[in-house]
Formats: structure tokens, C-alpha cells, sequence
């Protein structure tokens, strides 16, 4: 036999199997990261789905304590009104209508039969009287 033609790994034979082990695990290595690389997604996209409706949700909030606001302010007006009605005094003075305080809806309604005795104020009509407090 001639010195360069020994072959050296001949006498090796769990070499070939170790390095076969290593080739099957370094795939499950890419397997494994290909894996952990989709399990990051996602977490990202829930954790970006997780914003969005937090987000949404103190909007929410807000419209509510806005609403609950509203609604205290509306209680609050309905309370004087209501002390208001019972004192009466808004009942005893009704203004007249003319047509200029009238609603520019009704402005061209003034031929209306309900309307004309205000058709030139109450002052210049005969037929209304106007009450005194």
C-alpha cells in the first residue's frame, strides 16, 4: 500500500453516522426557526389587534362619560324648568306674534286663517285684546 492512498476515515465508522445526526438536527434547527420566526408574527398581529381595540375601547369610554355628562347637564335643566313651572310666571305673560318674529318657515303663511289676526300685530287689530299683568 502506498502512503497517500490510505484512506483515514476507514476505520472511523461512527463518524459517518455522527455526522448524519448532525445533518438531521441542524434541519430540525431551520425547521425549529422557521416555526418560532411564525410564532413571532403572530404576536405581533395579536399584539397589534390588542392595540386597536384598546384603543377603541378608552374611545368608547370617553363617548360615555361624555354622554354621562350630557345627561347631567339635561337633568340638571329639566330640575329648573321644573321649579320654574311651579312658580307659574312663565304662563302669565304670552307674547303676541308678529311676522317678523315668526319662523322664516311661516313667513310666506300669512294669508293663513290662524295667523291673521297677528298679520299686523296685535296693536293694530281690532279683534284682539291685549292683556294686562
Amino acid at each position: 500500500m502506498a502512503m497517500g492512498l490510505v484512506d483515514p476515515w476507514v476505520g472511523w465508522p461512527c463518524l459517518v453516522q455522527v455526522v448524519q445526526e448532525r445533518d438531521t438536527v441542524g434541519a430540525q434547527l431551520v425547521r425549529r426557526n422557521d416555526e418560532v420566526t411564525l410564532l413571532y408574527e403572530k404576536i405581533k398581529i395579536v399584539e397589534m389587534t390588542m392595540r386597536k381595540g384598546e384603543r377603541h375601547y378608552k374611545d368608547r369610554l370617553e363617548d360615555l362619560r361624555l354622554l354621562k355628562l350630557e345627561i347631567r347637564k339635561l337633568r340638571c335643566k329639566n330640575n329648573m324648568l321644573e321649579k320654574r313651572n311651579q312658580t307659574g310666571d312663565d304662563l302669565r305673560w304670552v307674547p303676541y306674534l308678529t311676522l317678523p318674529t315668526l319662523p322664516s318657515r311661516w313667513a310666506g303663511c300669512y294669508t293663513c286663517p290662524a295667523l291673521r289676526p297677528y298679520q299686523f300685530g296685535p296693536m293694530r287689530n281690532p279683534d284682539v285684546t291685549i292683556r294686562s299683568q
